[in-house]
């Protein structure tokens, strides 16, 4: 009687602790098994142009999307215009929905560019300078803005800064998908 009692109750642990790791959340910088990263949870709209991060206790809560990017940046640099077209292009880890990421997520990745299977995959080096675009390696483009302008994110330096999305061509970009 006791021994079929041990058995359950360590069954029911087992199939606990299982269902436990199946629901747990990615971490940060974690490869899938598609291939793709694991790289935040979207921010609101409301935080993305505040650069601030709503106050509930877990992303899911409230109410913000988990994304995911690709293992690498595109190849090249790109005005804003040409990074919009790979990204829509892209097709790869069996996904077809990658698209330029906001400005919340761009921030996140930011943030987050030295975690797990992130790191070392950014273009960051702050000591870089083009003579021809007057701009350091580093900058990536964000999909939102204006008609002709569109937000960027520093690697190196972490800033967020503006360019003209047509004449600047010298944007990175790293494609995301939720």
């Amino acid at each position: 009687m006791k021994t079929k009692a041990l058995l359950a109750a360590i069954f029911t642990l087992y199939a606990a602790s299982t269902a436990a790791d199946q629901l747990r959340p990615e971490q940060t910088g974690e490869t899938m098994p598609d291939g793709t990263v694991f790289a935040g949870y979207s921010p609101s709209a409301e935080a993305e142009e505040a650069f601030l991060w709503p106050e509930q206790d877990h992303p899911l809560e409230r109410g913000l999307q988990p994304f995911y990017a690709t293992a690498a940046d595109a190849p090249g640099a790109y005005n804003w215009f040409g990074a919009a077209q790979y990204c829509a292009d892209l097709q790869t880890a069996g996904h077809d929905n990658w698209r330029v990421p906001n400005l919340g997520e761009l921030r996140a990745l930011e943030i987050n560019k030295d975690k797990g299977a992130l790191a070392g995959t950014f273009n960051k080096d702050p000591d870089y300078f083009d003579k021809d675009t007057g701009l350091s390696q580093g900058w990536y483009w964000a999909s939102s803005g204006g008609d002709d302008w569109a937000h960027q994110v520093h690697f190196g330096r972490g800033p967020a800064g503006y360019a003209d999305k047509a004449e600047y061509d010298a944007g990175l970009v790293r494609c995301v998908r939720n």
